[in-house]
């Protein structure tokens, strides 16, 4: 049994643990002193079957409120070790080892991580990261110039922000999934929208073609890989085998087994895409120059290398303007092409490897004669109103007629009944 005794101002416990005296001090009040004694006897005898619920909560309790003493007894054994807060360094560690995601995301989340590092410093305590602290990220985030990619300090666009703030709130919900913090501080934050129509450029057949032919062949054939299929890369040209690759016969047009990396998770290891003829032809003649036996078709490609920056020099060296985002708008401009002319959705799904919501979102450049076309037909639509019902029309000229009430009402003076900062008269015409 633990006995209790009194040494100046404070009591002693003295507990039998593992056939050897332990003493525990610092108790002001006896009665205190005995109901840890207490206690400790229950936890010694709870080791050999199991806590019973007052037990279990009198632990909680202690693990919060007297954490010293909570560790004491861990190391005795009668207790499991308290978790020691976790820093950030070390969510970002956990996190990057899910194995659900490919390489080349976690490269992103390795940039986020960059940030979160430089602004709250690797040996912050996850859990005491607050709503204000995630809101002062954002601000620092937005405002200050972080991008040293290009050895300039510059301020991140905004949709580079919003994206890397949905990295960071999906890094801080991993947190919240493993039970290192109880609520994601970065919840609350808007990350907005990560398309950014500035960068979009549809690039042209003749215009690709001008830089293929001033290209080594190498590239000729990456670059028609990109605007003619639509491959990402260099995630999915690395890896490209010759036996993926069919070309055309009397029988049958050729093809390409696209092996696509990005979307394992979802079920999809690769797409089939139509192998057009202009690829075709420079794709013979890579061919007759690889080694015999060699089976992947760009032996010598590193998994990461940077394609815009090789295509943009490759475009400046054929005299061209460099258009935005060189190799990303390859693969635009094929799916936009590719959208207004393969009329089932999941056909066009499984050639560009990206659902139809996205193709809408991220990979349709407007061009001058897609617009003209629309605009043409539109105009037809709306001087053409047979198409209208006698209701429908009826509908039509009553709401005519009201906008143009609004308009004389509105340019007329205020009356006291309506003063000019109350929107009566506009609400009621409109109702």
């Amino acid at each position: 049994m633990a006995s209790i005794s009194k040494k100046g101002e404070c009591y002693i416990i003295r507990v039998y643990i593992n056939g050897k005296q332990e003493k525990l001090s610092g108790f002001t009040n006896k009665d205190v002193a005995k109901r840890y004694g207490a206690n400790l006897e229950r936890l010694k005898k709870a080791r050999k079957s199991c806590m019973d619920d007052d037990l279990k909560a009198w632990v909680c309790s202690l693990e919060k409120e007297n954490p010293e003493f909570y560790d004491k007894i861990a190391a005795f054994g009668l207790v499991k070790e308290r978790e020691k807060p976790k820093t950030l360094k070390e969510l970002l560690e956990v996190h990057r080892k899910r194995n659900d995601v490919s390489e080349e995301t976690k490269v992103t989340w390795d940039y986020v991580g960059d940030n979160l590092i430089e602004h709250f410093g690797e040996g912050k305590l996850v859990a005491d990261i607050s709503e204000v602290d995630a809101q002062e990220f954002d601000s620092w985030l937005r405002t200050e110039p972080l991008n040293r990619r290009n050895k300039v300090a510059t301020k991140y666009t905004t949709v580079t922000a919003n994206k890397r703030i949905s990295v960071t709130k999906t890094i801080f919900y991993h947190a919240e999934k493993i039970r290192w913090i109880e609520r994601n501080p970065f919840r609350f934050l808007k990350s907005g929208d990560s398309t950014n129509p500035d960068k979009l450029e549809y690039v042209s057949k003749e215009k690709l073609l001008k830089v293929v032919e001033a290209a080594p062949l190498r590239w000729g054939v990456i670059m028609l890989f990109g605007r003619f299929c639509g491959v990402r890369g260099p995630s999915e040209l690395f890896r490209m085998l010759w036996d993926d690759i069919h070309f055309s016969t009397a029988e049958e047009k050729g093809w390409v087994a696209v092996r696509t990396k990005k979307n394992e998770r979802h079920g999809r290891t690769f797409r089939v895409v139509p192998l057009p003829e202009v690829l075709e032809r420079y794709l013979i003649q890579w061919k007759e120059q690889a080694p015999e036996g060699e089976k992947m078709v760009f032996p010598k490609m590193k998994k990461h290398t940077n394609f815009s920056v090789e295509t943009g020099k490759l475009i400046a060296k054929a005299g061209l303007p460099v258009w935005k985002n060189p190799w990303y708008n390859l693969r635009k401009s094929f799916c936009t092409d590719l959208l207004p002319v393969v009329k089932d959705i999941t056909t066009y799904e499984q050639i560009t490897d990206h659902s139809y919501t996205i193709a809408a979102k991220h990979y349709q450049i407007m061009t001058k004669g897609r617009l003209a076309s629309g605009m043409n037909q539109a105009l037809e639509a709306l001087d053409n109103l047979s198409f209208l019902s006698d209701k429908t029309e009826s509908q039509a000229e009553n709401a005519l007629n009201r906008v143009q009430e609004t308009v004389q009402v509105l340019s007329k003076k205020p009356s006291k009944s309506c003063p000019r900062n109350r929107p009566c008269v506009a609400l009621r015409v409109m109702a």
